[in-house]
């Protein structure tokens, strides 16, 4: 091969590397232009979807704004879909509750052993109510010491019945949590917006989902508390009754005169009850069996109608015959 054709190619080969540079550049460029020009278009139609419906802006999670600020609330979106969908792996949410039914010697010496022992668990009393001859006391045991709590408060009389249940809330906590996490990424981003509101029109829409926003996060909040607070502090209800026939200051001997004057009182009631029976009898048997006689008697009796009428079907038809 002679040396000016070695050169031909040789420069031939150069044009065509420099042309496959060449046109690399060019298509990163414009990858880049077009992940730019996107960018800005989602912005613009996010914003204009924004303003246009903020109703679907507020149901959805997913929010206008530059590249950086929506990659933000994406990913906080993303990270409490994570918490939500993986609650499994989370701490287990149990709401306990115990019930105690209790026989005492002394309503007052057994309010007071429930109110101390409430108060060395860290606990506390949320309703309290006292009769001639029991009482029943509601309080609220922190959940890492409900079962030494429970065991104590079956000591404090002779132990009739003793229940205990347990309520898994886990899902219902992490669901909550999650949705409360997306509403305040929400509300922040409603306020960015607020700021950049362009015109009276924007500015009313923003600030009625904004507010629409912050009533949901306080309900949600509320019902959070309500949750932590059962799951925190476990109840237990405690009912405890005197023996039968005592009371605080002693036994009670039956009133007889009490029993005498039930016992008159049933046998006046049945006579009572008998006597407005025969009234309704009275009063409304006596005009159906007349209407019934008197039915009888134009139809079957001595008037007889309808027997007459038979008589002369039958009569005619034996004169055809």
């Amino acid at each position: 091969m002679s040396k000016s054709l070695k050169s031909w190619l040789s420069a031939v080969l150069l044009l065509v590397l420099f042309f496959v540079c060449a046109c690399s550049g060019k298509s990163g460029s414009a990858g880049k232009q077009k992940v730019a020009e996107y960018g800005v278009m989602a912005d613009y139609a996010a914003e204009e979807s924004f303003a246009a419906s903020p109703a679907l802006a507020r149901s959805s999670v997913s929010y206008a704004g530059s590249g950086r600020d929506s990659v933000s609330a994406a990913n906080g979106t993303i990270q409490a879909a994570g918490t939500e969908g993986n609650a499994g792996n989370y701490e287990k949410k149990i709401i306990k509750t115990g019930y105690i039914d209790l026989q005492v010697e002394n309503l007052s010496a057994a309010e007071a052993s429930v109110e101390k022992w409430c108060k060395d668990f860290g606990g506390y009393i949320s309703s309290s109510s006292t009769g001639r001859s029991s009482l029943s006391i509601v309080a609220h045991i922190p959940s890492d010491k409900f079962d030494e709590a429970f065991a104590v408060a079956g000591s404090f009389g002779e132990l009739k019945n003793k229940n205990v249940s347990s309520r898994d809330v886990s899902e219902e906590f992490y669901d909550l949590s999650s949705r409360l996490e997306n509403k305040k990424v929400l509300r922040d981003r409603l306020k960015g917006y607020l700021k950049t509101a362009k015109n009276m029109q924007d500015l009313l829409q923003i600030e009625n989902q904004l507010n629409s926003v912050l009533s949901d996060i306080d309900s949600m909040e509320g019902s959070l508390r309500r949750l932590t607070g059962q799951i925190d502090y476990s109840q237990i209800q405690i009912n405890a009754s005197l023996p039968s026939y005592t009371t605080e200051t002693g036994f009670k001997w039956p009133s007889w005169s009490g029993a005498l004057r039930t016992f008159f009182m049933v046998i006046l009631e049945f006579f009572r009850n008998f006597v407005f029976f025969i009234f309704y009898l009275v009063i409304i048997g006596i005009p159906v069996v007349a209407f019934a006689g008197l039915v009888y008697y134009i139809t079957f009796g001595k008037l007889g109608l309808v027997k007459k009428f038979f008589k002369k079907l039958s009569g005619g038809s034996k004169k055809r015959e």
